[in-house]
Order: structure tokens, then sequence, then C-alpha cells
């Protein structure tokens, strides 16, 4: 039942009076939020019909089934969109991963969307993504990714399709601190207590400033033992429901985003909010941010000094904002995402 309800809803896509379908995979909350800010940039033009992975398939032989129930759709151009298809992250991103590659074995489209920043982690990752064609968010990752790969084919940089317009009225009142509490010292044997270290000392460190004004959006994989940190080392600080608050509702009140490796950073840079990364460790999450230093010009600061944060969260508050030299890369450009999707049509459906 579950494999003709899987045929059912792909005849539904292919059925479609349009001469293109386009479907986007989500198979991960990080592809639901692109697929989601980039339909309301360019669905009016590119309505994209979503396939579910996890929900809706229960074993990978079953997904190889419906790849392959592909190849009877040769009248139907479709183009499919995915974020997580890199092979230098193969176990984590295995579902998606297979998927694609088996729609690469049937000459059918594949693009990856960019659904993280300049890390260079995720960078590396796009290096090495099976997908044909990706649409990258700026020139920063194009020459990146260009660079390691050797030419730039099926490479295209359309902007952040998250990012909101520079007209936002910003309200600056607070400190946001934005990070993440899980995954990000697995490799250190006593990670457990360097999250304890890095809240401590940064509490420490912010402490110049009221508590209360202090907000805290979490990751969104954060759970229930992570939010007791969170109030054990700010307990008057503002705890934001990331299912309620967004990035953009949540920076709109920040006057300087404190993060240890969140890409939220793109998103402050973008509306001209000041950023500060820090860790207690210098072989951290921090070293994977070295191109925000280089291209932003956002300090990171590796410290167990508390008073070195708050001399650097000063400065950083007090500082002009010289960041408009990049935020014209960044921007989402509906035309250049034309000229990408119609380049791949011609290409592939020529």
């Amino acid at each position: 039942m579950q494999f003709l309800h899987a045929i059912n809803k792909i005849l539904g896509f292919v059925l479609t009076k349009r001469k293109t379908c386009y479907v986007f995979l989500v198979n991960s909350r990080s592809e639901e939020r692109v697929r989601n800010n980039l339909a309301e940039k360019v669905e009016s033009q590119y309505p994209f019909k979503t396939l579910t992975l996890k929900k809706e398939f229960e074993n990978l032989l079953t997904i190889r089934r419906v790849s392959l129930f592909f190849r009877y759709c040769l009248g139907q151009k479709i183009i499919v969109f995915h974020c997580l298809s890199f092979r230098k992250f193969h176990k984590q991103h295995k579902t998606s991963f297979e998927f694609v590659e088996k729609l690469n074995a049937l000459k059918i489209p594949t693009v990856c969307v960019q659904h993280g920043g300049i890390k260079i982690s995720n960078l590396d990752g796009h290096v090495s993504s099976v997908a044909k064609y990706q649409l990258l968010w700026s020139e920063h990752a194009l020459n990146y990714i260009q660079d390691k790969k050797g030419d730039r084919e099926g490479l295209f940089v359309i902007g952040n399709p998250s990012f909101k317009g520079l007209d936002m009225q910003l309200t600056p009142a607070k400190i946001l601190l934005a990070t993440c509490l899980h995954t990000e010292y697995e490799q250190f044997s006593y990670g457990e207590e360097l999250y304890e270290q890095f809240l401590e000392t940064l509490a420490q460190g912010l402490s110049f400033f009221e508590i209360e004004n202090i907000d805290i959006l979490p990751h969104p994989y954060d759970g229930k033992d992570q939010m007791n940190l969170y109030r054990k080392y700010f307990p008057e600080a503002t705890l934001l429901d990331r299912n309620k608050v967004g990035v953009f509702d949540a920076l709109q009140q920040a006057k300087l985003v404190v993060s240890r490796a969140s890409t939220i950073v793109e998103e402050a840079y973008h509306i001209q909010v000041p950023c500060l990364f820090f860790d207690v460790v210098a072989d951290g999450p921090l070293s994977d941010c070295s191109l925000y230093e280089k291209y932003y010009g956002i300090p990171c600061l590796v410290t167990s000094d508390p008073s070195e944060i708050e001399a650097k969260a000063i400065q950083c508050m007090e500082s002009a904002f010289e960041a408009k030299k990049g935020i014209s890369i960044l921007d989402f450009d509906p035309k250049k995402f034309a000229e990408a999707i119609q380049h791949i049509e011609a290409h592939c459906y020529a």
C-alpha cells in the first residue's frame, strides 16, 4: 500500500500541465526550511512538489523502486531539488544521498541547494556533492568550491533565499546568544564539560549586560537537557521557542549576536547586526569559521577569560559596521535562479 501511495503521489507530480515538474526532496528540517524559503521567493513561477522521504518510505528498497519509476516519466521534464547529497557526510545523508545517485543514473537532473553558510565543513561537503548541479548563496562559496573541484561546471550563485529585505525595522536592545549544545564537542572525550565551561565563561563575560536583556535562540535539535543548561547559566535570560520565533524575528531586537559557530551570523551580517564568534577551545567548532573572519570581518575569539569576552563584545557593538561590501552577494536574486533553471532545462532536456 505504501508503494502504491508513493507511485500515486509521483503520478500526481508528473501529470501536471506544466512543461517541467519541480520536485523538492525533504528529509530533514534543513531541507524543509530551505524549501519553504525558496518557495516563498519563486513558487509563482516554479511551484515545488514536496517528496518527504523519511515519512513516506520505510526502507531503502522502496526508495529504489520509486526512483526507478521515474524512468517511465520520459515525456515529463523533472528537476529534483534537495540539500543533503554530500559524499563527505554519506552516513548522515544516506537516504537522500543514495536516492540522488539513483536519479543521476536515470539521467534526471539533480540540484543541490546550499543550506549552510561558509563554514569550511559545509563547503567541503558541497565539493563532495553527488548532485549534477548546485545553487549557492554567494561568490565566496562558489570560489571555494570551484578551487577545490578545479572547475565551476554546474555551479550557480543565486543568493540566500532566507534573507529578508534590508528595510526591516530593527529595535536593537538585546544581546542574542545563538548556539548549539549537542554534537559540537563530540570529538572530545570531555565534551559535556566543555559545554558547561563555554556557557559559564560566556555568562561571566556578558555579566556587564543586564541578563534579562539577553535572548537565547537554541538550535532546533537542542532538547530538554540542553534547555536546562541554558537556564542554569542564564536564569534570567529569555529562552526563545524555535517553533514560534524565527531567525529574523530574533534578530530584529539584537544589538549583538554571540555564537560558537552558528550560521545565523549570515542573516545577522545581512541586516548589519554586529556578530562575535566565541569558544573556549581553538580546535573546536570555531576552527570551522575562519572564512567568516576573512570575508566578513567577524571576530573569532578563543579564550577562557571572561574579561576578554566583555571587551570584544563592547568593541563589536561600538565599532562602525563595515559589511556593506558583502551584502549584495548574499541577496537572493530571482533572475539568477531563473537563469540557472533555464540552463539546466536546456542542457538536460534539449
